[in-house]
């Protein structure tokens, strides 16, 4: 099974990430996995720590250029 994939591609204000990181958490099932990737550092910090907060575990975080990419697993 394919994990979901979220952009924050292009997005400036952190808020955007937080709720899209909220929206995608809701919308996964337990046990599954989503994605998400960015261009904003500043988003990718409040992410991780939202994710954090949520004891929600980061399977990888990619960084490549100026792009980031975060595998999370819902428990």
């Amino acid at each position: 099974m394919s994990e979901a994939r979220y952009s924050c591609i292009g997005e400036g204000c952190v808020t955007e990430h937080i709720v899209k990181f909220r929206n995608a958490y809701v919308k996964t099932k337990s046990g599954e996995s989503f994605i998400m990737e960015g261009d904003n550092f500043e988003g990718l910090n409040e992410i991780l720590k939202i994710a954090k907060f949520m004891n929600t575990k980061i399977e990888y975080v990619k960084n490549e250029g100026n792009r980031w990419e975060v595998k999370f697993k819902k428990d």
